[in-house]
């Protein structure tokens, strides 16, 4: 397995991987949302993003490998650091692209230039959900077939849809108001 793929996987569990002697990437979550103009609901997610300076290894990446892989945390980081090398050698003259994450891009100050793929979501919470457009409602159409309905059959409340409340209870109801006010107005 390549380290692009070890990486992809840590980052569906923790919100920073970081990468000894390369920089981390880091994700943040973002809540669902609407684009009111093209009536499209996004399913929440979480953005990836990527720091340089993140450089120090903190073992989550090296212990993770010698897990999967059977071998000693020094091999591990022996593979990581010969990835970084075989980057590095490929940022120099061209972009590198990483299986499920993004591609980097080294620019002429010697920064370093991330773009996340817009694929993968990361956040398990949403699997299997999706982007969805929705068909726009159009409410003026309606209101004119139901104004043209309307001067063909007027809509005229009926007996059954009227909520009358029986005498004896409005009685009721005074009589106890009334019954209370004479209590603490005597007290």
């Amino acid at each position: 397995m390549t380290l692009a793929k070890y990486i992809s996987d840590l980052l569906y569990r923790y919100e920073c991987v970081i990468i000894p002697n390369f920089g981390g990437f880091i994700t943040n979550n973002i809540s669902a949302n609407v684009n009111h103009f093209t009536h499209t609901f996004y399913a929440p997610s979480k953005e990836l993003s990527f720091n340089s300076h993140l450089t120090n290894n903190d073992g989550l990446l090296a212990n993770y490998i010698s897990t999967c892989e059977s071998i000693s945390y020094d091999k591990a980081l022996a593979f990581i650091d010969q990835e970084i090398n075989d980057w590095k050698t490929t940022l120099a003259y061209d972009e590198l692209e990483l299986e499920n994450i993004g591609t980097l891009n080294l620019t002429k100050e010697g920064n370093l230039v991330f773009e996340p793929i817009a694929t993968v979501n990361y956040l398990t919470s949403s699997f299997g959900l999706s982007t969805y457009v929705s068909p726009a409602v159009k409410r003026i159409t309606y209101k004119e077939q139901v104004r043209e309905l309307e001067t063909v059959a007027p809509i005229l409340p009926s007996k059954e849809s009227k909520r009358t409340t029986p005498a004896f209870i409005k009685y009721a109801a005074a009589a106890a108001i009334i019954f209370a006010l004479g209590t603490v107005g005597w007290n």
